[in-house]
C-alpha cells in the first residue's frame, strides 16, 4: 500500500473567540497583547499548517486575513451548529480581534501561505 499525503489547504467550519490575557505567551513568539491581531491554528494536527502562515478567512460576506501565531488542539472539538450538525473548529481567535457576536461564527479559512508553498515547489 502506498502512503498518501494529506494536505488540508481548506477547511469549512466554525471559528471560535479565546480570551488571552497579556502576560500569556503565544506559541510562535511574543504575547497575547491587544495591540496586534493574530489567529491560533492547530498547527499539530494539520500537516504543513506553520507558524507565521497568511490565513484567510471568508465569514459572513466579508474576506479577513491574519497570521497563524498561536496553537492549540482544536481538532479535538467541534461545535453543534443548528442545521448543519457538529463542524470543525477551524481556527481560534483572540477576543480583541473578534468582529461576531458570541463565541463562534461559521467560516471558510483556506492557507493562502501553504497554497503558495505548494504552487512554488511545482514550478
Amino acid at each position: 500500500m502506498i502512503p498518501t499525503i494529506r494536505i488540508v489547504l481548506v477547511i469549512i467550519g466554525v471559528v471560535t473567540m479565546y480570551r488571552c490575557d497579556p502576560a500569556d505567551p503565544l506559541r510562535c513568539g511574543g504575547s497575547c497583547l491587544p495591540t496586534s491581531q493574530w489567529v491560533a491554528a492547530d498547527i499539530d494536527a494539520l500537516p504543513y499548517w506553520e507558524c507565521g502562515d497568511e490565513v484567510v478567512i471568508w465569514s459572513n460576506g466579508t474576506m479577513r486575513t491574519f497570521q497563524i501565531q498561536d496553537s492549540g488542539p482544536l481538532s479535538l472539538y467541534y461545535v453543534d451548529w443548528p442545521g448543519a450538525g457538529l463542524l470543525p473548529i477551524a481556527l481560534d481567535i483572540p477576543s480583541h480581534t473578534s468582529w461576531f457576536p458570541g463565541l463562534s461564527t461559521r467560516a471558510q479559512v483556506a492557507n493562502a501561505s501553504l497554497a503558495r508553498r505548494i504552487l512554488s515547489a511545482e514550478q
